[in-house]
């Protein structure tokens, strides 16, 4: 009996065990040495990358043959006020092209990660303006639907199980700390030109992040099919050690660090890293000049180009071809992206995960760092600066210029209030000045009076009735100076 119920004892033990327990491994508890599980936010943003890869592709297939076939239509969204452009205006065009690559991301985006947080340059409108291509459309959806649900379990698969950012294995993965960006076409006016030189600068893109920073992007070239990509990979023993992914892993070093100019220039007074700028041709705000009094650089070459996706893998590549040889002897200059007027966070949220994973930074002219967290703004009113060398010098310029602009908009403010507090002065001393002065005056006359009076009295009094009645003419004195130009005259107060 005693051994029965031992035995009872132990199998009730058991199930308890099992029922907290999952394959041996108690949800919540450190995973051992021996044992090994994938991370849930690698994978995550591995087949967010494989993902994108395939509906940029796709959505940039509509997007070359739209144009190629002269359908493409324009329409403006709106107009964005900027006081740093000329005419403070800035045009917010679209076009069907637009639309119909956005339809094809959201679609691919929303059967993968129903949950996630989406935040795209269009609204979702389903694209039927003169039937455009609807047969060839209704094809790629279910080509794309079928992918994305092969991904789809495969994604599941994992996060089924798999350890979170604390080291820890979970079942469930949250993805309330993540935000989609997306970008369906950017370079949107140089796309509807219909200049073939200007194709180039037209991207199409999709980031990742979590808790505000940018952990992966990817940018694709449909007119030149180029695709660039950078994704954030933590450390098999420790999650918290990040290492990048990207495509740029391939091109020679010797092009991109040993011949960058590292010469400096005495400008002003002060030494600065010679540069090369790229910069917006159709947004300038007088960024040149910016860059040279605001930072460490000074500018030797300014090149306008189109389409932040462009600019910032420009940035990355510093302007370089991968494709081409180089003997490393020539000296090139590194090259920053600058732009000084207001930005949408789509157009450099891939750029800027692309920036990261080669150890570069993106920044607005304050020295922060762009929020892609999905409650934040989504336009960035102060700008950006992108570089891929030299981060910690531009930080450290940054911010101290926006400590200087504080102190100097405070003088200016200070000096403002002086301003109107002095002309408001003015205007009440125009208005009483009758009252003013006749006060003024009694009290000059009683002074005098009690002087007269008490003559030799008292020398201390005397003396101080005396300073009292300088005074009142003095204030005197000025008030009709302002107002008039002219002192007043002493037999007028006598």
């Amino acid at each position: 009996m005693l051994s029965g119920a031992l035995i009872l004892i132990v199998l009730l033990l058991a199930s308890v065990a099992l029922s907290i327990c999952d394959n041996g491994i108690v949800r919540g508890e450190k995973i051992n040495d021996e044992e090994t599980f994938v991370s849930c936010q690698d994978t995550f943003l591995k087949i967010f990358i494989d993902v994108s890869k395939q509906l940029t592709h796709e959505a940039g297939a509509f997007v070359k043959s739209i144009h190629l076939n002269n359908k493409v239509k324009l329409k403006t969204k709106g107009k964005l006020n900027d006081s740093n452009l000329k005419g403070g205006i800035m045009d917010d065009p679209i076009t069907n092209a637009d639309k119909l690559s956005n339809y094809i991301l959201l679609y691919g985006f929303n059967i993968m990660f129903p949950k996630l947080n989406i935040v795209s340059e269009e609204k979702l409108v389903i694209p039927n303006e003169d039937k455009i291509m609807m047969g060839e459309l209704a094809a790629l959806k279910l080509r794309i639907k079928q992918y994305a649900n092969k991904k789809l379990l495969s994604l599941n698969k994992v996060l089924n199980k798999c350890v979170d950012l604390n080291n820890r294995v979970t079942t469930t993965f949250d993805f309330s700390e993540y935000t989609m960006w997306l970008d369906p076409l950017d370079a949107t006016k140089e796309y509807s030109e219909h200049d073939k030189k200007l194709v180039k600068y037209v991207s199409i893109m999709s980031c990742m992040g979590y808790k505000g920073k940018p952990v992966g992007g990817l940018i694709y070239f449909p007119f030149t099919n180029k695709t660039y990509w950078a994704y954030r990979e933590s450390n098999s023993k420790d999650s918290k050690i990040y290492t990048w992914k990207n495509t740029f892993q391939d091109i020679p070093k010797k092009n991109h660090i040993n011949n960058i100019n590292k010469d400096t220039k005495l400008i002003d007074g002060k030494q600065k890293r010679i540069i090369d700028l790229i910069y917006s041709r159709s947004h300038d705000g007088g960024v040149v000049g910016d860059v040279n009094k605001r930072t460490g650089f000074h500018v030797d070459k300014s090149i306008k180009a189109a389409g932040s996706g462009y600019k910032m893998t420009q940035v990355a590549l510093n302007g370089i071809d991968p494709a081409k040889e180089s003997n490393g002897l020539d000296k090139i200059n590194q090259l920053v992206y600058a732009h000084n007027t207001k930005i949408k966070k789509w157009d450099i949220c891939a750029g800027d995960a692309i920036l990261k994973s080669l150890n570069g930074i993106t920044m607005d002219w304050g020295g922060e760092e762009i929020d892609y967290s999905y409650e934040s703004p989504k336009i960035i009113d102060k700008g950006l600066i992108a570089v891929k060398y030299n981060a910690n010098m531009l930080k450290k310029y940054l911010d101290s210029n926006e400590e200087n602009f504080k102190e100097i908009n405070f003088t200016i403010f200070q000096q403002f209030m002086l301003n109107i507090a002095f002309f408001a002065m003015v205007m009440l001393l125009s208005k009483n000045k009758h009252s003013i002065r006749m006060c003024l005056i009694s009290l000059y006359r009683n002074d005098k009076n009690i002087d007269a009076s008490f003559r030799g009295v008292d020398r201390k009094s005397t003396t101080k009735s005396n300073s009292k009645s300088l005074i009142y003419k003095i204030i005197n004195d000025v008030i009709q100076f302002l107002l008039h130009g002219t002192k007043t005259s002493e037999d007028e107060i006598n």
